[in-house]
């Protein structure tokens, strides 16, 4: 029984492995997904507490099983293991605990400031390796030449899942036991262990469940039979030779039935784009102001929060626009170019194949209400402003009709770009004959305007969220949120009405505080409504003598100064006056 269990574990393990191997060389079926999508780490950033939950709970029950058969990278050490020539001794010393422990704070640390997870996750270490990056294939190397020589030294020092892990394993009622009063001493199953886990010393020993993967080799090895999940001493034999009788459990063996499925491969169509007037040459690519993350990442922050760096989404994407980045802070997280495609609107296979939630999948027809950027047309480069040409690449290849083309100085069609219209997709960059660099770039956005239709009560939970975060006023227009400022008083208001007038014209202002100096400027810029924290009944009187819908969380008669011993001088020093423009007036001169 015990080497039918012993091979069940390596069938299920052998068949994820190839799962994953499969999934990264570009086969894409659903199954094959969702192997994916039970990473311990990829499903604690998505959110998934019940698949986190379920791997806790089976870690808690019988040890490091997910280290064993889920983890693709565990599973490639033991296949280094096999062609091991050293013997080894096993036990658990001081200083490898305090760098075990010490990595996973490290770890934990990076995360949480905003580093990310994706250094040492081992998912995203194997992700990268399958994917042949550069960076990967270094790592792979160290760790299948450690496993080589030692087994699961990465697993053992470094690996912070393993780590995690191996802590909630420490008292699992169904890990492995030695029976000392069966056990010969032989030390074949310290030998045959490839965690380390077993320390023999003379007849009997312990199994440290922290290392132990549940791989049950010992247990096979064993000449005795002394190894099992409880090893209970049972009566001696008529001969005297003591009887014992693990308790095998093969139902945690097959958690990853996933892995049976059908290994149909599906091509990803590889799409071929004009390049205008250019030959064919690749373009440059010109240093952007941040990292360009794809729809559905909803914000750089976000994204880098969650990512593991595991590059499925890279091998995904059909028209090679994601690569991994080699800056500190996304270090191997993916990040858009245009040199060899752009993003069409009709694709979303990065949102269907990303474990982690980093890239939420986009429901259809909807990627173009999403803005990850803005084009940038540069005079200097385009071929129709320097040498006359007649180049329409841009605005023929433009999907949602952004660009449009009016003349020159000498009477050249030259492009211009609608940033209300404009999603980033990088269609202009790419087509962009131009060399060395393109005349049309995309500009990242730091947070994606997502303009979904009827969106705007999402967009006002956003704005509200952003007030308890620091920002005293928040401008939403059409569903998205266009502008946001710090301060004290009426002062981010009238920032607004200088520097962002046409987005304050029609937009809905959620402010913290709104009295008759802020409804006046509301007035002045043409705002569409009013959301107030705390609005005064004379601010709300006035915008509705203008007809601008209010809004408040609180109503009060007045806003006081900050002693609360009178009015606000702001508010003083427009209460005389009825006319909205000679009230703003009046505060910029207070």
């Amino acid at each position: 029984m015990r080497k039918v269990v012993l091979c069940l574990r390596r069938l299920v393990a052998l068949g994820v492995f190839i799962a994953f191997v499969l999934l990264f060389a570009g086969v894409w079926v659903k199954p094959l997904g969702a192997l994916a999508k039970v990473q311990f780490v990829p499903a604690l950033l998505a959110g998934s507490l019940v698949t986190a939950g379920v791997l806790v709970a089976m870690t808690l029950l019988f040890g490091r099983v997910y280290c064993s058969v889920c983890c693709p990278l565990g599973i490639l050490q033991d296949i280094a293991f096999r062609f091991r020539k050293h013997r080894r001794q096993g036990g658990s010393s001081r200083a490898q605990t305090c760098v075990r422990y010490a990595v996973l704070a490290v770890f934990l640390a990076a995360g949480f400031a905003g580093l990310g997870f994706a250094w040492i996750e081992p998912y995203g270490l194997f992700g990268r390796l399958a994917t042949l990056s550069l960076a990967g294939i270094a790592c792979g190397v160290v760790i299948f030449a450690l496993a080589v020589w030692k087994g699961r030294v990465w697993c053992n020092w470094v690996c912070p899942v393993g780590t995690f892990l191996g802590g909630l394993a420490r008292h699992a009622p169904f890990s492995l036991r030695i029976d000392a009063a069966t056990c010969i001493g032989c030390r074949q199953c310290e030998r045959a262990c490839r965690a380390s886990a077993i320390a023999i010393s003379g007849q009997g020993g312990t199994i440290d469940a922290t290392k132990c993967v549940q791989c049950r080799d010992c247990t096979v090895t064993c000449p005795k039979g002394a190894i099992g999940e409880r090893a209970p001493h049972r009566a001696p034999e008529p001969d005297g030779t003591p009887k014992t009788e693990g308790i095998t459990r093969r139902t945690f063996l097959v958690g990853s039935g996933a892995t049976a499925a059908a290994l149909a491969a599906q091509a990803a169509d590889e799409k071929i784009f004009d390049g205008g007037f250019a030959e064919v040459t690749e373009p440059g690519i010109d240093v952007r102001n941040a990292s360009l993350k794809p729809a559905g990442a909803h914000a750089i922050k976000a994204f880098v929060a969650k990512c593991v760096g595991c590059q499925l989404c890279v091998k995904a994407c059909p028209n090679k626009v994601l690569r991994p980045s080699l800056r500190l802070k996304d270090f191997m997280q993916p990040e858009m170019a245009f040199d060899q495609g752009y993003c069409t609107i009709d694709c979303n296979r990065c949102g269907q194949v990303c474990p982690a939630g980093a890239i939420e999948p986009i429901p259809d027809g909807m990627k173009q209400h999403i803005h990850i950027g803005e084009a940038l047309w540069h005079p200097d480069r385009c071929l129709a402003a320097t040498e006359g040409v007649n180049c329409s690449a841009c605005y023929r290849h433009c999907p949602v009709q952004a660009i449009s083309r009016v003349a020159g100085p000498d009477g050249t069609l030259v492009p211009v770009v609608d940033a209300d219209t404009c999603i980033g997709c990088g269609a202009c960059e790419h087509v962009c004959p131009a060399r060395p660099l393109p005349g049309m770039t995309v500009k990242a956005y730091e947070r994606h305007r997502e303009v979904w239709p009827t969106r705007e009560e999402s967009a006002l939970l956003e704005a509200r969220q952003l007030l308890k975060e620091g920002f005293s006023c928040v401008l939403v227009k059409n569903g998205v949120i266009v502008a946001k400022e710090q301060g004290g008083g009426v002062m981010p208001l009238l920032t607004m009405l200088d520097e962002h007038a046409g987005e304050l014209c029609g937009a809905w202002v959620v402010d913290k505080v709104v009295g008759r100096a802020a409804a006046a400027i509301c007035i002045v810029g043409k705002a569409a409504k009013v959301y107030g924290q705390i609005v005064s009944d004379d601010a709300a009187a006035l915008l509705a003598q203008h007809a601008v819908p209010c809004e408040a969380l609180v109503r009060v008669p007045k806003i006081l100064n900050r002693d609360r011993t009178g009015s606000c001088p702001l508010e003083a020093a427009c209460a005389s006056l009825d006319n909205p423009d000679d009230m703003v007036a009046a505060l910029r001169a207070r």
